[in-house]
């Protein structure tokens, strides 16, 4: 049961962060594990950009400790 759990909430974060980057002209093309593989215009946006919006939390995850890198 805590395993479900765990995979229900990781799969949220997951797609809360790509939505994100949708909204911001980061088009992610596929997910992979927990990852999110993105194209993006030349010269657009840039990988820091990216990394704050794919984990920023909503209001229910305040306190995890998330990074991403890239």
């Amino acid at each position: 049961m805590t395993e479900n759990g765990a995979q229900g909430g990781s799969s949220d974060l997951l797609r809360h962060g790509v939505k994100n980057l949708e909204e911001h002209k980061y088009w992610p093309v596929m997910t992979i594990h927990d990852q999110a593989v993105c194209e993006v215009d030349m010269g657009w946006g840039s990988l820091e950009e990216a990394i704050a919006l794919f984990i920023e939390k909503e209001s229910w995850a305040e306190g995890l400790p998330l990074a991403a890198e890239g």
